[in-house]
């Protein structure tokens, strides 16, 4: 209860008004109302007991009686959603005190003493959703509400930002789903994905930007426990009266500061947040133990080392023709010919003393996230469809360049291409130079397309780029790219 609510003198009323309407817990995204659930206030210190090992051992809780002036006619909803009791007193003035519930300690109980932030997920298996709509909401409640930091120890002071993102990393992830549920209001959390591929992307992006522990909300034999990512919920009895008011109140776990909500609709309306952009980047590239850190990008010592022992890469997504989503780049062979014999030669006689890499992958199979982000975390250019492998261009660095590929689809038996979804939300990106490959066209013929229908899209037509125009662009951002290193060396010659 903050002190401004204690403070009031309708204190009956606001409590009333905050327990008969639920605190609305809102998913990022719009179109779903799932992860709804209610809040209810108590009135009442909660005092935890602690050992000399810091292990809390008891508990109790400190209530108050209070009178004010009420509307009898409250009497029902407080009743309800407070469990308080009612006796009348003189000049219809109404004494309320709280019923006392016994508290108890689960035998596994816990106190998280670090933030915790929790989310419910959706499309949890796809990683351009996973990314958007739902570790998003934790980085943007970090930047909005997380508690203060700690002051570094002296003997840290010497390693500045890097100790100072490893402390930004001090909290929880908390999953308030299961991604096994198959119940009609629990669908969204996998939107047809594969549950073992969410529990794989939901752990390790958590463990990106979390140094901790990974958990998960559980429910076995009634109870409701806290413990570590994945754990298997049992489904609930249908004859289970969850309205009536337990004769003890068991606590579980315990939480010093517990984060959760949607601060703002991120996938639809991204402009205006990036640096939300920044700070999962930086939180990532610690996780990871990736150097430079995005912060360090700027100072030219770091970067300059950065680019001279790193060979030029160009990162190509050979998205598999078996999607069920298609927008694959379908010339994506004759593309890859096209940089090996001409721009790796152009390349060349520009950087001879640097190895020219052309990565082709299909991110589905570079092994798990880890692995994904390092690889992409490396490349000079990126070149892919408008698929979720797209959204990895978040952890591309600065003065790097990514060209999206256009969404195609048949209109009147007649294939048409448009600049796609991937392309206006990753736009925003404030390091990277995000290119649309229809901008590149200016004016000439219109991108061709392969008609070819699939599951989730029986419309689609797969987009034909031409290797010259992709080939020009690659050229160009890897000169933008090493213009420094080029002006250094430059520096020294004369």
């Amino acid at each position: 209860m903050s002190k401004e609510l204690a403070d009031r003198m309708d204190k009956e009323k606001v409590l009333n008004e905050l327990n008969e309407i639920p605190f609305v817990y809102t998913q990022g995204r719009e179109e779903t109302e799932r992860g709804l659930f209610r809040v209810r206030v108590l009135d009442a210190s909660l005092i935890l007991f602690r050992n000399q090992e810091g292990r809390v051992v008891n508990v109790t809780t400190t209530t108050r009686n209070f009178s004010s002036l009420m509307n009898l006619n409250l009497h029902s909803n407080f009743e309800r959603f407070n469990n308080f009791n009612f006796s009348s007193t003189k000049d219809d003035k109404l004494h309320i005190s709280k019923t006392q519930i016994q508290v108890e300690l689960d035998p596994n109980f816990q106190f998280l003493e670090k933030p915790v932030y929790a989310l419910k997920r959706h499309a949890a298996g796809n990683m351009g959703h996973f990314l958007f709509e739902n570790a998003m909401m934790a980085i943007m409640l970090m930047q909005n509400f997380r508690p203060p930091l700690p002051p570094l120890p002296s003997s840290m002071m010497k390693y500045g930002q890097k100790e100072c993102s490893r402390s930004l990393m001090d909290h929880h992830i908390l999953y308030l789903d299961d991604v096994f549920d198959r119940s009609l209001k629990n669908d969204i959390a996998l939107y047809g994905y594969d549950g073992h591929l969410a529990t794989n992307i939901s752990l390790q992006v958590a463990n990106m930007i979390s140094k901790n522990e990974v958990l998960q909300l559980c429910s076995r034999k009634g109870k409701h426990s806290i413990e570590k990512l994945p754990c298997l919920n049992e489904n609930p009895d249908p004859n289970e009266n969850t309205n009536s008011q337990p004769s003890k109140l068991v606590l579980n776990s315990c939480f010093s500061h517990f984060l959760v909500g949607r601060v703002a609709e991120f996938f639809v309306h991204p402009y205006g947040n990036e640096s939300s952009f920044t700070l999962m980047r930086q939180l990532v590239y610690t996780g990871l133990k990736l150097s430079p850190l995005p912060n360090e990008e700027d100072v030219t010592s770091e970067i300059l080392h950065y680019l001279k022992r790193k060979n030029i890469k160009i990162g190509i997504h050979a998205k598999s023709k078996g999607s069920r989503h298609g927008r694959i780049i379908w010339n994506v062979d004759e593309i890859i010919d096209f940089l090996r014999q001409n721009v790796t030669s152009e390349l060349k006689a520009l950087f001879p003393k640097k190895n020219i890499d052309i990565e082709v992958f299909e991110m589905g199979r570079v092994g798990n996230v880890h692995d994904q982000v390092r690889l992409i975390s490396d490349l000079d250019v990126y070149i892919t469809d408008q698929g979720s492998g797209a959204y990895y261009s978040i952890f591309m660095r600065k003065d790097t360049a990514a060209l999206i590929a256009p969404e195609c689809s048949v209109f009147n038996n007649e294939g048409k291409c448009h600049t796609g979804l991937a392309y206006a939300k990753l736009m925003t990106l404030p390091q990277v130079n995000i290119v649309d490959y229809l901008g590149l066209l200016k004016g000439e013929p219109p991108c061709a397309c392969n008609k070819r229908p699939c599951h989730l899209n029986p419309v689609n037509c797969d987009p034909i780029l031409r290797p010259e125009v992709v080939g020009s662009m690659v050229v160009s951002a890897i000169k933008r790219r090493y213009l420094k290193l080029i002006a250094h060396t430059l520096e020294r010659l004369l």
